[in-house]
C-alpha cells in the first residue's frame, strides 16, 4: 500500500515538472517572437540602424531616449554653444557676441517646441558649462528662443521708429531690460540714432536750422551712450 502511494506521488511530481517545462518553453518562444515589434528600428542618414525604445518600456519610462523619437539633433546646437565665453568669475559673459551665438543656436533648433522638449534642451545646456554658467545659459537660450519666436510672428516687418520701439520692448520683456541692453545696447543706440535722424530729416514742420540743431543733439546723445 505504501509503495503504491509513493509511486503515485512520484508520478504526480514528474507530471507537474513536465507541465512547468512546457510552459517555460512557450513563454520564452512568445517573448522571442515579440522582439521585432517591441524593438522597432529606424535607418539613420549613415545607413545604420538606430535603436529605439521598446513599446513595453514606455509604461515605466515614458521619456524616450532615442534621437529618432526626440526628432531633434542636439549636437549641432551643442557645437554652436561651445563658442560661449565666461568672465573671470566663471559667469556667462553677456555681450553682443553672445547675442550672435544665441541667434545661430536658436536657428539650429526646430520651431514650435513643446514644453517637454524645451525642458530637455535646457537640461542638456545646463550640463554643458560648469557651475552657475550652465544654468544661466540654459535660461537665456530658452528666453531667446521665445523672443525669436515672437519676432517671427510679428506681422509688420517695416523699419520705422515705432517698430523699433516695439522690438526694444519685446526684447526687454523676454530677456529682461539689463540682459537685453548688454546683448543689444550698441545696436540699439545706432539704430535709434539713424531712425530718429531720418524722422528729423523728413519732418516738414522743422526749418533747416531746427533740423541741424536736433541732429547735433542726437549725435551728442549717441557719443554719450
Amino acid at each position: 500500500m505504501f509503495a503504491t502511494c509513493n509511486l503515485i506521488s512520484h508520478s504526480r511530481i514528474a507530471w507537474l515538472c513536465l507541465l512547468a517545462f512546457i510552459y517555460s518553453g512557450i513563454t520564452l518562444w512568445s517573448i522571442h517572437t515579440d522582439l521585432p515589434s517591441g524593438l522597432p528600428s529606424e535607418s539613420t542618414k549613415s545607413g545604420k540602424t538606430d535603436w529605439q525604445q521598446p513599446i513595453a518600456v514606455n509604461a515605466l519610462f515614458p521619456d524616450p531616449i532615442s534621437a529618432q523619437q526626440w526628432h531633434f539633433n542636439y549636437e549641432e546646437t551643442e557645437e554652436i554653444l561651445t563658442q560661449v565665453k565666461l568672465n573671470s568669475h566663471g559667469e556667462l559673459l553677456i555681450n553682443p557676441e553672445l547675442a550672435h551665438i544665441l541667434t545661430k543656436s536658436v536657428a539650429s533648433m526646430p520651431q514650435n517646441l513643446n514644453k517637454k522638449t524645451e525642458n530637455r534642451i535646457a537640461f542638456l545646456v545646463s550640463k554643458g558649462l560648469p557651475g552657475i554658467a550652465g544654468t544661466q545659459l540654459a535660461t537665456l537660450l530658452m528666453n531667446y528662443y521665445h523672443l525669436q519666436d515672437a519676432t517671427n510672428k510679428t506681422t509688420n516687418k517695416t523699419t520705422s521708429l515705432a517698430n523699433f520701439l516695439k522690438t526694444e520692448a519685446r526684447q526687454n520683456h523676454h530677456l529682461g531690460a539689463d540682459v537685453a541692453t548688454q546683448l543689444f545696447g550698441n545696436k540699439r543706440a545706432i539704430t535709434r540714432y539713424l531712425l530718429e535722424r531720418l524722422a528729423i530729416q523728413e519732418n516738414p514742420n522743422l526749418s533747416h536750422q531746427q533740423k541741424e540743431q536736433q541732429r547735433q543733439m542726437l549725435k551728442s546723445q549717441l557719443k554719450r551712450q
